[in-house]
Formats: structure tokens, C-alpha cells, sequence
């Protein structure tokens, strides 16, 4: 009875009852008001991170593993470091991150990331595989760090002249579909046999015994050989044109020659069946020179040695 009667004095005292009220509204409003900044009386792993900017950092802002929350950004500074062969200011920014998150090893990856599109950043940590660790109060190397694309160098990069340049393209994409829609149609629609066909020679073109490869290797030494005499292939075409215009300065005699060269090719055709048997027996005796032709490049040398000290006759 005398515990019900003390129980029932607290709860009528309303002095009592508002004071108890106005501590838990103290202590809410403060939780909530430090919950960005972790719990109070929470431990917590605390190391350092350099970053190449502050990227628009701030305070609270959260911190990363794997796309999970693990810790926020406590406070940021400035510091001198060494960013891609050039020195500068860099940001320092000090994490306070939960101990489930620690060990780190010392080749964590930092890289500031968008939470939004409204500005709100956040820091993701990419675990190395590193034996060593970090202690709390240790700092990862600026190295470690990524430098972050802004949503402001991408809208940076559409200035005054590329704007002009994509409305001047849309231009001409416009002016050249227009109207030939049926066109189009047509295109679309012959691509189905055409995808049909070029399924088989692709295949051929792929199977290895084709060389391809060596193909276009072989072309490119091509290249390189006729490289030197590249400014003599440019006059060429220079002294073609003059010849060209010569010739086309007398069409009746451009006239005659294409009009001769029907009987001429036929007249090759009847003596090429002819000077068939001289070709075989001209092929017959290549091979058998062959070898006397394999040795002149030794024997040469002595016969004009032999030339040369020989008595005129």
C-alpha cells in the first residue's frame, strides 16, 4: 500500500511529470541532432583520408563499404600534397567509422561519390588486400585516391561552340531524313537478307585457315616498303592528271584506240594458243637454269676478277 501511494504522488505531482518530460525531450532532440555524427559514447575506428578536393564535402556526410553505411565524415581540411606529378592543396578528411569496418588495409581505394542529384556526397571505401592495416589515427595515401567526375565537368563540356555544333548537326540529320522515309523502309528492310548472307562469309572470314590476320599484317609491311617512295607516288598522280588531259584533249583519237581494242584483244587471244607450247618449253628451261642462276651470286665476283686482270684479246 505505502509503494501504490508513493507510485501515485509522483504521476499527481505536475512539476515532477514535466521536468521528467522535458529531460526526454532534451535527450531526443540531442540524439537526433548528433545521430549524423554517430552515437554518443559509441567507440568507433577513426582514421584519415586524403582526397585530391573536397568535392563539396561536408560534415555528416556518410561513409561507404560495399554500399553500406559504415561510418561519417567528422570534420575536413586542407593540406600540401603531390596529385599526378604536381603540388597542391589537397583535403583531409577524418572518418569516424565503426568497428566492424576495422581492420583497413593500407591500399584502401578513396573515391568521392554523388548520393543525389541534388549535390549530397559520400565517400566509398574500397578495401585493398594489403596486409598491413591501418591503426586508428592513420591516414590513407593520397594515392589511393580516384579523382571524381562532376556532374558540372560534364555539363562543362557542352560550352558555347558545342552547342552550336550539335544544333548545326541536328540540322543536317533533319534535312537529310527528310522525306525519304519510304527510303528508309526499303534499307531496313533488305538488311534482313543481307545479315543472312553475311552470316557464312563471316564465318569463313573467321576460321583461321583464312590467315586473316596475317593479312592485314602483310599490308602493313606492304605499306612500310613503298613508305620511301611515297612523295614519288604523289608526283605520279600529279603527272597523271597531264597525261589525262593530253589525252583528253583528243577524243577522236581516245575514240579510235578503245575502238581498235577489240580486234587487238582478239588477235592476243588467238597467238597467246600459239605461244602456249614456247611458254612450256621457255618454263622447262627456267627450272633447269635454275641452279646455274643459284650459284652466280659467288661466282660472279670471280669472273670479274678474272675480267679484269685478263689480257684484252
Amino acid at each position: 500500500m505505502t509503494r501504490g501511494r508513493g507510485t501515485a504522488s509522483i504521476v499527481a505531482s505536475p512539476v515532477l511529470v514535466g521536468a521528467v518530460t522535458t529531460l526526454i525531450v532534451i535527450v531526443s532532440v540531442f540524439l537526433a541532432y548528433n545521430a549524423n555524427q554517430g552515437l554518443p559514447f559509441v567507440p568507433t575506428y577513426n582514421i584519415k583520408a586524403q582526397l585530391p578536393g573536397g568535392a563539396n564535402l561536408v560534415p555528416g556526410n556518410e561513409v561507404r563499404i560495399g554500399g553500406f553505411r559504415v561510418g561519417v565524415i567528422d570534420t575536413i581540411g586542407t593540406a600540401q600534397g603531390v596529385f599526378q606529378g604536381q603540388r597542391r592543396s589537397i583535403a583531409v578528411a577524418r572518418l569516424k567509422l565503426d568497428k566492424t569496418a576495422q581492420p583497413l588495409s593500407v591500399d584502401t581505394g578513396v573515391l568521392v561519390r554523388p548520393r543525389s542529384a541534388l549535390g549530397l556526397k559520400y565517400i566509398q571505401l574500397t578495401p585493398g588486400h594489403s596486409k598491413q592495416t591501418l591503426r586508428p589515427g592513420d591516414t590513407i595515401a593520397l594515392k589511393n585516391a580516384s579523382q571524381p567526375v562532376e556532374f558540372d565537368d560534364l555539363l562543362n563540356t557542352f560550352d558555347a561552340r558545342t552547342r552550336q555544333n550539335s544544333q548545326d548537326a541536328l540540322f543536317g540529320f533533319g534535312d537529310a531524313l527528310a522525306g525519304r522515309g519510304p527510303d528508309i523502309n526499303t534499307a531496313i528492310q533488305s538488311l534482313a537478307p543481307f545479315f543472312r548472307y553475311l552470316g557464312p562469309v563471316m564465318a569463313n572470314l573467321s576460321n583461321p585457315a583464312t590467315r586473316l590476320n596475317q593479312f592485314f599484317l602483310q599490308i602493313g609491311r606492304a605499306s612500310a616498303q613503298v613508305a620511301p617512295v611515297a612523295a614519288v607516288q604523289a608526283q605520279l598522280f600529279a603527272d597523271m592528271a597531264d597525261t589525262f588531259a593530253a589525252i583528253g584533249a583528243n577524243p577522236p583519237a581516245l575514240q579510235a584506240t578503245i575502238a581498235k581494242g577489240p580486234p587487238t584483244e582478239d588477235a592476243a587471244i588467238r597467238s597467246f594458243r600459239i605461244q602456249r607450247p614456247f611458254l612450256v618449253d621457255f618454263t622447262d628451261l627456267s627450272n633447269r637454269l635454275r641452279p646455274a642462276i643459284d650459284v652466280l651470286p659467288t661466282a660472279l665476283p670471280k669472273l670479274n676478277a678474272a675480267f679484269r686482270v685478263g689480257q684484252p684479246v
